[in-house]
């Protein structure tokens, strides 16, 4: 049985998701597992960036690039005319009709 302040956490983080638009059960998972993965690559790629230092030795398999933005195949972002942020796919999602999809409202 979850009870004290770990509960009240995990009620926390429930809240938070719920107030975000996120009431899903199996959506607030996705996410939480999302979240887990890239603190996973951070971490790895810290521990790589670390031993670069005490070496001296560049990183042989770098997770984050410097100096790279992350662009991935297939996919511009850019400023539509009316100012917003949208994305161009080059093949293009049938649910917004072959136009530029809002950020906010492409799925992850």
């Amino acid at each position: 049985m979850v009870i004290g302040e770990l509960k009240s956490r995990i009620d926390s983080v429930w809240n938070d998701f719920w107030s975000g638009g996120i009431s899903n059960p199996l959506e607030v998972m996705e996410q939480l597992t999302y979240l887990l993965f890239i603190k996973g690559l951070d971490e790895r790629q810290t521990l790589a960036e670390n031993k670069a230092n005490r070496t001296g030795q560049p990183i042989d398999d770098p997770i984050f690039p410097d100096g790279e933005d992350f662009k991935p195949d297939g996919i511009a972002v850019g400023i539509g005319a009316d100012g917003r942020e949208v994305v161009s796919r080059s093949q293009r999602d049938d649910e917004h009709g072959g136009q530029e999809a809002p950020l906010s409202s492409r799925s992850a």
